[in-house]
């Protein structure tokens, strides 16, 4: 019975085990701070290539507005030409062909620009944009209805 009532070295094993605990604790906290740290990452990367894209649409939004006065004087000059359609889409391709299809905003982020066709029925150009930023990417659709004056309502120039 004396060997039980013994405790020379109780002490140590209680401090060994609450040292393992602890470190178990902080192993398990630092793995959660990482992997939140990752996914904080991934999303940030993934907002950020959709703002990149949005911003995609924006451009070419405002580049068709500004150039839609040629656009109807192409469409005007040629008043037999009754398939709007060809006239629009040569008119984006060449709008495209001048302007980079695929635009850098710095080193890390760029967006693309993709022409996906004219509806007549709707009198709408229909396009998509892309951004990239460094291994990420999203994609944003944009719709643009065009007002040309010298049409009738069917799409054949007056």
């Amino acid at each position: 019975m004396n060997k039980l009532r013994n405790e020379k070295g109780a002490a140590l094993v209680l401090t060994i085990m609450m040292i393992t605990l602890f470190l178990v604790f902080i192993l398990g906290l630092f793995t959660q701070v990482t992997n939140t740290t990752k996914q904080v990452t991934t999303m940030e990367k993934q907002i950020d290539a959709q703002l990149i894209a949005d911003m995609g649409v924006t451009y070419f939004q405002r580049l068709v507005e500004i150039n839609q006065p040629l656009l109807e004087r192409e469409i005007n000059e040629d008043p037999d030409d009754d398939n709007l359609a060809n006239v629009v889409d040569l008119f984006i391709d060449e709008l495209l062909n001048v302007e980079k299809q695929r635009v850098d905003v710095d080193e890390n982020r760029t967006y693309e620009i993709t022409y996906e066709g004219f509806n007549a029925d709707e009198k709408s150009i229909h396009f998509k944009s892309v951004g990239f930023v460094t291994d990420t990417e999203a994609t944003s659709y944009g719709t643009i209805v065009i007002h040309i004056t010298g049409l009738d309502e069917s799409g054949v120039p007056e």
